[in-house]
C-alpha cells in the first residue's frame, strides 16, 4: 500500500483564497528554500507576494519576525498532525510506530515545509525561534516516549539529542524512499520502525 500524497494540507497553500499574510508566508517558504534565510530580502519576499510593501509591514515589522512565525506555524502543523496519529495506541511501541509513520507521511506530502523546517534546526536560528506553544506541543507529542525513558523501557538520553536522532532517522529513510519511489510502502515503512526501535528499546 502507497502512502497517500494529499492526506494533510497546510492552510497556506498557494491560491486565490489566501489572504495577504498567507500570500506573504508562502512566498517567503519558497525563498528562505531557495536562497537561506540571510539571502532573501524584504523586497524578494514583496515581489514574489504581489503584497504591497505597506502590506506587508502591516503584517510583519521585521523579516526575522516573518521567519519566526512561518517556523512555527508550519512547526504546529507537523506536531498536530503527529499528535492526531497516535489515537488509541496503547503502548510505547505502538505510539512510536505510529508517529514514526506520520512523520514520514507529512514529510513526504510536505516537502517544501520539511526543508524549511530542516533549515531552521539546523541554523543558528533554532535557539530562539521556538515558541513556547511549539516547546509544549512537542512535549506533548513525546510524552509517552519519554516516560519510557524514565522507566526504563527504553534507552535514556537528553531530549534534545533524542529529537535530532529521530529527525536524523527519519530524514535518512524519507531521503531513500525519494530516490527509490517504489518504497513509498507501509512494509519498508515498517521495516525501518523496527530497525529503530532496536536501537533504543532497552533489552
Amino acid at each position: 500500500m502507497t502512502l497517500p500524497l494529499n492526506r494533510h494540507i497546510l492552510v497556506i497553500e498557494k491560491g486565490e483564497y489566501m489572504n495577504a499574510k498567507e500570500k506573504i508566508m508562502m512566498s517567503a517558504l519558497s525563498l528562505f528554500n531557495e536562497h537561506g534565510c540571510n539571502g532573501t530580502s524584504i523586497k524578494m519576499i514583496i515581489d514574489e507576494s504581489g503584497v504591497s510593501n505597506g502590506g506587508l509591514y502591516h503584517h510583519f515589522k521585521t523579516k526575522e519576525k516573518i521567519v519566526y512565525d512561518l517556523y512555527n506555524q508550519v512547526k504546529t502543523d507537523m506536531l498536530e498532525y503527529l499528535t492526531a496519529s497516535i489515537g488509541d495506541a496503547k503502548t510505547t511501541r505502538e505510539t512510536f510506530r505510529r508517529l514514526w509513520t506520520a512523520q514520514i507521511e507529512w514529510s513526504l506530502n510536505n516537502w517544501k515545509k520539511k526543508k524549511f523546517i530542516d533549515y531552521i534546526t539546523y541554523s543558528h536560528f533554532i535557539n530562539k525561534f521556538h515558541s513556547e506553544e511549539v516547546v509544549a506541543k512537542y512535549e506533548q507529542v513525546f510524552k509517552v516516549l519519554f516516560e519510557a525513558m524514565e522507566n526504563g523501557e527504553i534507552i535514556t538520553v537528553d531530549k534534545k539529542y533524542f529529537g535530532f536522532d529521530f529527525m536524523g532517522n527519519i530524514g535518512a529513510v524519507i531521503a531513500y524512499i525519494k530516490l527509490k519511489p517504489e518504497n513509498n510502502n507501509q512494509i519498508f515503512i515498517d521495516f525501518t520502525f523496527k530497525k529503530y526501535w532496536r536501537s533504543i528499546v532497552n533489552i
